[in-house]
């Protein structure tokens, strides 16, 4: 993405590896109380869930039966008696008995090199299972919508062990299962790897809204909820059951997340929104683009990432009105308007234009180079050399050519003013080079350059596997499915991936169920 044109330098360092963390200590082992019982709804069949590597603090007890056996028999009587005491205590702390999560796998083989395709298979889980609390265990969420925004919201909270009730219209379901990417490139509603990232650890209903009948469920299902959280069109929340004010009065401690494209107030309130359109009216597709084509069009980023801005911001909100709640005994209603999200993470480059006479633009040359994409024998790699030191190492490690020593090129703001020259000097010797050993060589000299991860790359990186990031869930219809993890990490009450995400209606029966209804009956009345 281009920035705003200016004679700064941004101050650019050189990534250095964190140091490794300290094998788990037995206080940390401790305190993974793992007598607690596992959660799981009724009627809900526990699936086989990988992660590529275990977390560190685990290793002990879960892969050394014997080892941690004999460990705590070296404790003594004293020790064990704390230990009891102490399980008894966290035992009655609300939520403790929720996780149920299956553990990280133990020992994975080590990565693949970069840019090699990742063949492995998930093998079975060990049968054993883990307990431990999770974060927002006990809290009952509601998700109505058909798009990326509610359903991403839902998804953190899920992830951290909410209970989410994902709510479906009949027949086609949500608008992201029709999305994909499908494998073999074949669609199936099951199937989307959009909707299964989504909308793992929730439980899915069908529920025709636009009918009474439809909207009663749902306010009887809404009596029961903490937090109610949708991406409903202004103009069709009335008709979907969704008046706060209305939910709110039958219960009060009820919280509602409304996200809409540019909020439920205003002369806009009232348009359509796709990616496309707030991620323009956000003001980010205008600093997006090629800087040296003014013929060329804005760009905007790959997917809805605008509905994941909205729903990230969604959960934030949701979490700090429930954070309130505490104090009032009362929810309130959460407004999310997706062009707000988008204007709020411009890096304030509206602010040039009072402060220094800027327009922000994707267009023009930048003042300092290189700072630049360079295309390499094997991929492509970012230059960032806008330090007279970094240039200097940069010439050494190109082997000091002549052309370096040019005038042309003598400082770092005559190396931007002739950019059009440089750059062809530098793309003639990149393109020889390799990715991996260019960087490699950059990193030795203190030189900021970074590679371009490819999708493969991020799958095979040695770094995101030791981590455990991606997740592996096997799906009823899909198969196994390889997913991202947590974005964040909690040291005591840790992300987990509890289910698959449902197949549409899988739910329904036991849902209903649990407010006194009869799913046939409604299926013939065409409610679900």
């Amino acid at each position: 993405m281009s920035g705003p044109r200016s004679e700064r330098s941004p101050t650019a360092t050189c990534a250095r590896s964190p140091p490794r963390a300290p094998r788990a200590c037995r206080a940390r082992r401790r305190a993974l109380n793992l007598g607690c019982r596992p959660r799981g709804h009724p009627g809900r069949t526990n699936p086989r869930v990988l992660r590529h590597q275990q977390a560190r603090g685990l290793r002990a007890l879960l892969d050394d039966a014997e080892r941690a056996r004999r460990d705590r028999r070296d404790r003594g009587p004293e020790a064990g008696a704390r230990a009891r005491a102490r399980r008894r205590g966290l035992a009655r702390v609300q939520g403790l008995a929720g996780g149920g999560a299956l553990p990280h796998r133990a020992h994975d083989a080590p990565g693949a090199p970069r840019g090699a395709p990742d063949v492995r298979r998930a093998g079975a889980a060990r049968n054993r299972r883990l307990s431990m609390p999770a974060a927002l265990d006990h809290l009952q969420v509601l998700e109505v919508g058909s798009g990326v925004g509610a359903a991403y919201a839902s998804k953190l909270l899920a992830d951290l062990g909410a209970s989410v009730i994902k709510i479906e219209p009949p027949g086609e379901g949500d608008a992201t299962r029709a999305r994909g990417p499908f494998p073999g490139n074949v669609p199936h509603p099951e199937k989307s790897g959009l909707f299964l990232y989504l909308n793992a650890n929730k439980r899915g209903i069908t529920l025709d809204l636009t009918r009474p009948r439809g909207r009663e469920i749902l306010e009887r299902l809404a009596a029961r909820a903490d937090l109610l959280v949708h991406d409903v069109h202004p103009r069709e929340m009335a008709g979907r059951g969704l008046d706060y004010e209305r939910l709110a009065a039958m219960h009060p401690p009820l919280v509602m997340t409304s996200i809409a494209p540019f909020g439920l107030t205003g002369p806009h309130a009232g348009y359509r929104g796709p990616d496309v359109v707030t991620w323009s009216a956000g003001g980010v597709a205008t600093l997006n683009g090629e800087p040296a084509r003014p013929d060329l069009p804005p760009l905007k980023a790959f997917g809805d990432q605008s509905g994941f801005q909205a729903g990230l911001n969604a959960a934030v909100g949701s979490l700090g009105a429930l954070f309130a709640r505490l104090a009032t005994g009362r929810g309130e209603h959460v407004e999310v308007s997706t062009q707000e999200c988008l204007a709020a993470i411009l890096e304030l480059t509206f602010e040039f234009w009072p402060y220094c006479g800027l327009v922000a633009s994707r267009l023009g040359a930048k003042p300092i180079q290189p700072l630049c994409f360079m295309e390499c024998r094997d991929g492509w790699i970012f230059l960032c050399c806008v330090e007279e030191h970094q240039w200097k190492s940069l010439v050494d490690i190109m082997g000091n050519p002549e052309w370096a020593s040019m005038e042309l090129f003598g400082d770092r703001l005559s190396r931007g003013a002739n950019f059009d020259a440089l750059q062809v000097f530098l793309q003639e010797w990149c393109r020889e080079q390799s990715v991996q050993e260019l960087y490699e060589a950059a990193q030795r000299r203190r030189v900021p350059l970074a590679p371009v991860s490819t999708m493969g790359d991020l799958l095979a990186s040695p770094h995101l596997r030791a981590r455990g990031f991606f997740a592996t869930v096997e799906h009823a219809a899909a198969g196994a499915v390889t997913i991202p993890g947590a974005p964040c990490k909690l040291s005591a009450t840790p992300w987990t991936l509890r289910a698959p995400a449902p197949c549409l209606g899988q739910h329904t029966a036991e849902v209903l169920g649990e407010i006194g209804l009869d799913a046939a009956t409604l299926a013939r009345e065409g409610v679900v």
